[in-house]
């Protein structure tokens, strides 16, 4: 054995190593992890998704910053939305439509 820094380095031969190896892995192998949340953990999880949900549902779906803009420009007649766009939008809104229709 030879020390180094006042650490021993221990060689071991090729066969040890493969050994070693081969039981770490083993031992990899056989451990399973597991995770548990307590009661109060699980109850604190809901009341935060309930209230994510609830804080979604009071959002709008309109963005009326953005609408009042919109409609602000296009009183003034500085509205000018590139016609293949709209006609872009249209296309897939149709296809859309006719492709998801509740009949």
């Amino acid at each position: 054995m030879k020390v180094t820094n006042g650490v021993p380095a221990i060689k071991l031969d090729p066969a040890s190593q493969n050994r070693k190896a081969t039981e770490i892995a083993q031992e990899g192998r056989n451990l399973k992890e597991k995770v548990t949340m307590s009661a109060e953990a699980k109850e604190a999880l809901k009341i935060d998704q309930e209230q994510i949900r609830s804080n979604l549902q009071s959002l709008s779906d309109v963005r009326e910053d953005k609408v009042a803009a919109i409609k602000a420009a296009m009183d003034n007649g500085a509205y000018n939305p590139p016609a293949d766009k709209v006609a872009e939008k249209m296309i897939n809104l149709s296809l859309f439509e006719s492709l998801y229709r509740k009949s």
